[in-house]
């Protein structure tokens, strides 16, 4: 069977394994600041796209990650992964990325 289109690279999977291998993303962003922002919106977005609901992250933690200073996050498992044998890691990283959360109160 003739494989089509193996020169083509799908860009999340690309952007999880750069971000996952500690590579730069190597975008053409202008700031510094920015390029932070772009990485810090990829990792949370790979927290939502999870195969198994249990492991997404809910709006209020999303919310938190999203506005918290730091720019420092645990990656997620590889969504691009089959959903088979890495399941029971994928549960633990999940939990995980909850309990380091920094709860922000609600504004008064």
């Amino acid at each position: 069977m003739k494989q089509e289109n193996t020169g083509q690279v799908y860009s999340p999977e690309w952007i999880y394994n750069c971000l996952d291998g500690g590579e730069e993303l190597r975008l053409r962003i202008q700031e510094a600041e920015d390029a932070e922002i772009a990485k810090k919106l990829a990792i949370v977005g790979f927290w939502c796209i999870q195969w198994h609901p249990m492991d997404r992250p809910s709006m209020k933690t999303e919310v938190q990650m999203l506005e918290g200073e730091g720019n420092v996050f645990a990656m997620p498992p590889d969504p691009f992964a089959s959903a088979g044998a890495g399941r029971m890691n994928s549960n633990m990283a999940g939990r995980q990325l909850h309990h380091n959360l920094v709860t922000i109160p609600d504004a008064e």
